[in-house]
């Protein structure tokens, strides 16, 4: 197999892999010779530890200057340099809101805004339209990925069959079965021709292990062959480059935010938690806007999960407790259930790069209950006119947990991410209000 790179094999601006576990760095040279490819997902020395992007800031600076990126439209590719891209590939799209909260803040005592991935600047209004983008531009860069493979709650699954389909790319998809009607039908008016739902008795953990065997054994297939591979999973085969898809959530933050508020003040940003990829790749997009001194305001991350479905804030309450950072290990769940069922993962792949995040921004991880997280859902909807997923309701109560605890103070500046569209989810909540008695004007 030819070791020499190609031009689509290295992004212009990245310099290559470094491991979040040990620290080993490989270059873009360094992964063509010695695994036969540029798309490497884990670190191969002996670690198998998670693999992320380096940029070469000092280049990337002298062009992304202040002028520079504030004559530039507000839209998913206007930092392109930070992105790990030669070519783009996937069409541009503008910043999703981020709004004032109308009532809820007020009401708490705090500076609330939402940011509105639910919108419809995303193709299919989830952020996960941020993550897929950059796994597809990747592979459309490369040219020989013939065919898709995704695992899914739902919202991945959408925005995968929705890029596979424009571009002309066989999918298939692996759901549990137990997924809403609601979101199987989202992701069947999505899928293109040649493409196929498998629908297993399975949750998404094991739906993951079986899209990635079914990949791998393609794939070896074309290595055995002397061929390139054929076939990707995006949070798995490509997962460093579909990383770098969620950076874009941090950094439109920073820079909406940086005009509503002043310089100095602390921003607190919350995310639901599922794999724990999105809020890590956000902090990372916000940290290079630090380093190109395009953002200064200090922030907080902090992560929300369901008490039912918990292991990263099980782990951040043994380092509360005084464990060591570096000894505190992700437990992963096997069963568990939550009206979250978006962020219903029981073996998050960014959860230790997760407890990081929470230690350096000073943030940390909150459980809350499932009736909070209903009430919360009702509540975005009443008041706020915001009609979100489950994980918006599991954001606010989180919020709300911490005010009561004092890891926010009133007068804060908060940020709750809502990260996709309650339509696909509108029968569950009509169920869950039964559930609970709410006969509201809102379910009726």
């Amino acid at each position: 197999m030819n070791s020499k790179l190609t031009a689509a094999e290295k992004p212009k601006f990245a310099i290559g892999l470094r491991c979040l576990n040990c620290g080993e760095k490989y270059s873009f040279e360094q992964l063509k010779e010695e695994r036969g490819t540029t798309v490497v997902n884990l670190c191969y020395n002996g670690c198998l530890g998670p693999l992320e992007i380096e940029f070469d800031y000092e280049a990337i600076s002298k062009i992304l200057t202040p002028k520079e990126v504030a004559a530039r439209p507000e839209t998913f590719w206007r930092l392109r340099e930070l992105q790990p891209v030669n070519e783009i590939k996937i069409i541009d799209r503008p910043y999703t809101p981020l709004v004032r909260s109308r009532k809820i803040g007020k009401e708490l005592g705090i500076e609330l805004f939402f940011k509105l991935d639910l919108a419809e600047a995303n193709p299919t209004r989830s952020f996960k339209d941020r993550p897929a983008t950059l796994a597809f531009n990747r592979v459309l860069e490369l040219g020989h990925f013939e065919k898709v493979f995704v695992a899914s709650t739902g919202n991945l699954a959408i925005a995968t069959a929705y890029l596979a389909r424009t571009n002309e790319l066989p999918c298939r998809v692996y759901i549990p079965r137990s997924l809403g009607e609601c979101k199987k039908d989202a992701i069947r008016e999505q899928l293109g021709e040649d493409s196929e739902i498998l629908e297993l008795d399975a949750n998404f953990d094991e739906c993951l292990i079986r899209s990635v065997n079914d990949c791998r054994k393609i794939n070896e297939e074309a290595r055995l062959a002397g061929q390139p591979e054929r076939c990707f999973v995006p949070n798995n085969t490509t997962r460093p480059f579909y990383k770098e898809g969620s950076k874009t959530s941090g950094s439109e933050i920073a820079l909406q935010i940086s005009k509503e508020i002043e310089p100095n003040r602390e921003v607190n940003i919350f995310y639901p938690i599922g794999t724990a990829a999105l809020l890590c790749g956000a902090d990372k997009g916000i940290n290079e806007l630090k380093k190109l001194e395009l953002f200064e305001n200090p922030h907080r991350i902090f992560g929300v999960q369901p008490d039912t479905c918990s292991p990263v804030v099980t782990a951040w309450e043994e380092i509360k407790n005084g464990k060591k950072l570096e000894d505190v290990e992700i437990q992963p769940l096997k069963k568990f259930e939550t009206i979250a069922k978006s962020i219903a993962i029981g073996n998050p792949g960014s959860g230790k790069e997760a407890l990081k995040v929470f230690a350096k921004s000073g943030g940390g991880a909150i459980g809350v209950d499932e009736e909070d997280i209903f009430d919360a859902e009702l509540e975005l909807i009443r008041e706020e006119n915001l009609f979100p997923q489950f994980v918006g309701g599991t954001v606010l109560a989180g919020i709300r947990k911490a005010l009561a605890t004092g890891e926010i103070e009133k007068g804060a500046v908060v940020v709750a991410n809502l990260t996709g569209f309650g339509e696909r989810i509108r029968d569950d909540i009509f169920a869950v209000a039964e559930k609970y008695g709410r006969e509201t004007e809102t379910t009726k």
